[in-house]
This record gives C-alpha cells, sequence and structure tokens, in this order.
C-alpha cells in the first residue's frame, strides 16, 4: 500500500512537471509570438510613416510651386514678385491691376509709397512697361534731338522704336514727357499686340454718341480694343478719344494682356 502511494505520488509530480513544462513552453511561445506580432507592427508603423513623410514631401513641393512667380517667357519682369508698398491703391478692379503690375515689376510706383493712378501716362512710361513684357528686348539706333542716350527710359524708347510700336516727331524730336490720350494709347498696344502675335477675344460690343470724333488713323484701333475690352471709353456712352489715359487705366489693360497672355501659354 505505501509502494502504491509512493507510485502514485511520483506519477503526480510528473505530471504536474509536464503540465508546468507545457505552461512554460506555451507561455514561450506566447511571448515570441507577441514579439513577432509587435516586429510586424513597428514594420507597419514605419512604412504608414514614411508613406506620411513622402505624401507631405509632395504637398509640400505642389505648395512651393504654385508659390513661385509663374513661368514668364514672355516678360522680362517676373524672376520673383515684388513687394507692394504703396498706400494710395484703391479698392476694386483697377487696384487690383495696379497690384498685378507692381508686384511683376512692369510697372513702377512714383515712390515707394504711392502710385498716383489719378496722373496721365506718357509716352516714355508705356514704352518702358511694353519692353518689361516683350520676348524681344533687340533694339537698334535712334537719333532724337531730346534723348541724350543716359536717360532711363533711353533703352525702351529705343526698342520701341525699333519694333515700329513708337515714332518720332518731324522736328526730330521723340516728345518722352508728352502725356498719351486715349486714341493714341490704343493705336500703340494694337502694334505692340499685332508684334507679340497676341489675339484676344471680344467681349462688348462698340456703341458711343462721339465715336465720329475718333481720328480716322485710329479708328481701327480704337474698335478693337474697346470690343476686346482693354481700352474701353471714359464713360458707357463716351469714348472721348482726346482725354489723356490715366495710370490706373493703364495697370488695368497691361494686367488684362499679361494674365491672357500667359494663361494661353500654359495651355
Amino acid at each position: 500500500a505505501q509502494f502504491e502511494s509512493i507510485k502514485a505520488e511520483a506519477i503526480a509530480m510528473s505530471m504536474s512537471e509536464e503540465v508546468s513544462a507545457q505552461t512554460v513552453v506555451e507561455e514561450y511561445q506566447d511571448e515570441e509570438d507577441g514579439k513577432d506580432e509587435l516586429y510586424l507592427n513597428a514594420d507597419e508603423a514605419g512604412k504608414k510613416e514614411k508613406a506620411k513623410r513622402e505624401t507631405e514631401r509632395r504637398d509640400w513641393k505642389k505648395l512651393k510651386k504654385e508659390e513661385e512667380p509663374e513661368d514668364e517667357a514672355n516678360f522680362a519682369a517676373g524672376e520673383a514678385l515684388r513687394l507692394v508698398t504703396q498706400k494710395d491703391i484703391p479698392q476694386g478692379e483697377k487696384g487690383a491691376a495696379i497690384r498685378d503690375m507692381l508686384a511683376r515689376g512692369i510697372l513702377n510706383g512714383v515712390s515707394d509709397t504711392e502710385f498716383k493712378g489719378k496722373e496721365a501716362i506718357t509716352r516714355a512710361m508705356v514704352a518702358e512697361a511694353l519692353m518689361r513684357m516683350s520676348k524681344d528686348k533687340s533694339v537698334g539706333m535712334i537719333d532724337f534731338a531730346d534723348i541724350k542716350g543716359d536717360e532711363w527710359y533711353a533703352d525702351s524708347i529705343a526698342w520701341a522704336v525699333t519694333h515700329g510700336i513708337y515714332q518720332g516727331y518731324p522736328s526730330g524730336e521723340f516728345k518722352p514727357n508728352q502725356k498719351l490720350t486715349r486714341q493714341e494709347f490704343a493705336s500703340i498696344m494694337y502694334r505692340y499686340l499685332e508684334g507679340e502675335g497676341v489675339k484676344m477675344p471680344e467681349v462688348k460690343d462698340f456703341d458711343y454718341k462721339d465715336a465720329s470724333s475718333i481720328a480716322s488713323w485710329s479708328k481701327e484701333a480704337v474698335m478693337k480694343f474697346d470690343k476686346q475690352g482693354l481700352v474701353t471709353g471714359k464713360s458707357e456712352d463716351i469714348y472721348d478719344a482726346n482725354s489723356d489715359y490715366l495710370r490706373e487705366d493703364l495697370a488695368l489693360t497691361l494686367s488684362k494682356i499679361v494674365n491672357y497672355m500667359m494663361k494661353d501659354n500654359n495651355k
């Protein structure tokens, strides 16, 4: 009986050891499985983090590209947009156009704080702006009694004359500071866009009470640019061909042309 009791105790101990051993194996296996799962989770998290960084990098590049100035192959200005500091810029469409042209460097203010949009434009002023916008900066020789060659506008006037946009006067002068009328400006812009090969769509009808007062030499240009919404009348029913064209009007005209040309280039 004692032997049987000892035998039973031995068997029980053996079974207990087997159970314990099995438990240890199972616990070890669970631990290893947990490590595997941990490694898998870590690897998956790493992949997700890498993908997130790649997405952020692509988004950043896209944002940077959008913030950079658009390709301005047609314009001299535009390497970088300038800070607009002028304080007298109005609200509305003309104000937006003024800021656009100042930022692109196509127009300048009269000072760091003033644009003076109500001042009349001059022959020199327009020549300078159009040269900045043009692809072709080549210039030829000019000979005018009132241009020495060291003025801020000398190169742009030489450029404008070379490309047939301007002519001098029979007196042998160019008269760079002479104001431009509405019909004179329309004629200049007509020749400029013809030279650049830019064709813009018509957006309105030409209908003014004083149409008969428009000079015959400018009539074609006046009608074309009015229909295109580029050089319109002084009011809805009065064109006023001999009125001064203002700096704010110049900004609006040039902004429309620049943005149309850039849009057309991106097609």
